[in-house]
């Protein structure tokens, strides 16, 4: 048993994460880790947002940024893979 220190709650060491290339297990259960991940992905969507204008190029909708996406009109002038980005 090991207790999750963000909820408080004593749970299995199953509900835990492995901890990459370490051993023991994460410090936090998985439901706050997912909830955690869930959070700094939509915060980081939202910077990414605003630093692109905030809204639609093509048609200016603003109301949701959860439902705008990012395309690269010319692949050649992409910055950087935000898959390679590590925060």
């Amino acid at each position: 048993m090991k207790i999750c220190p963000n909820c408080k709650t004593e749970k299995e060491t199953t509900e835990f994460y492995n901890r990459r290339n370490k051993e023991g297990n994460s410090s936090y259960c998985k439901t706050c880790t997912n909830t955690q991940s869930i959070i700094r992905q939509r915060k980081l969507k939202l910077e990414a947002v605003e630093y692109k204008g905030g809204e639609c190029i093509s048609c200016g909708y603003k109301t949701y940024a959860g439902a705008l996406d990012f395309h690269h009109k010319d692949p050649k002038e992409k910055d950087f893979s935000i898959g390679q980005v590590k925060c």
